[in-house]
Order: structure tokens, then C-alpha cells, then sequence
């Protein structure tokens, strides 16, 4: 997942604002970023912005907290 600043926000605002349960981004190698800690949303969005952010995946622990980011998603198909 490549994202710039603005969409970076609106990802934020999401976990934040909306989430239930724990938000991760995951990578192939085995990095694990808890977006709902704001030191590790830090380290996360240096991650996107980094040339292998598409390579992260993100997951949630409550399965009614996806409908925001399928939403999010459907809205910014530029960052998948």
C-alpha cells in the first residue's frame, strides 16, 4: 500500500475515529504495525511512503471495522 500525506490522514482518522478493534499493517517479512498505537502510526506511514509500502497489507481485528476501509478503499483506488 503506496499512500501519500492526505490519504495518510484520512487512514488515520479511520482508526481512530471509527475502529473498534486493532488495525494492523502486516509485511512479507513479518514486520507488524498496530495502527491503533499513535507511535506505531508513526513508524507505519514511514513505512507506505517507503519503496516497499506496497507491500504491506492491512487486517483488522473486528470484522466490522473492514466496512470503513473497503469504503476508504473503493474511494482511493490509487493506493492498492
Amino acid at each position: 500500500m503506496k499512500i501519500n500525506g492526505k490519504l495518510a490522514d484520512k487512514l488515520l482518522e479511520i482508526v481512530n475515529t471509527k475502529c473498534v478493534g486493532d488495525v494492523h499493517l502486516r509485511s512479507r517479512y513479518g514486520d507488524d504495525f498496530n495502527l491503533k498505537s499513535r507511535m506505531m502510526q508513526y513508524i507505519a506511514i514511514a513505512a507506505m511512503a517507503d519503496e516497499h509500502g506496497d507491500e504491506l497489507e492491512l487486517f483488522c481485528d473486528c470484522k466490522e471495522d473492514e466496512k470503513h476501509f473497503i469504503e476508504f478503499f473503493m474511494e482511493n483506488p490509487e493506493i492498492l
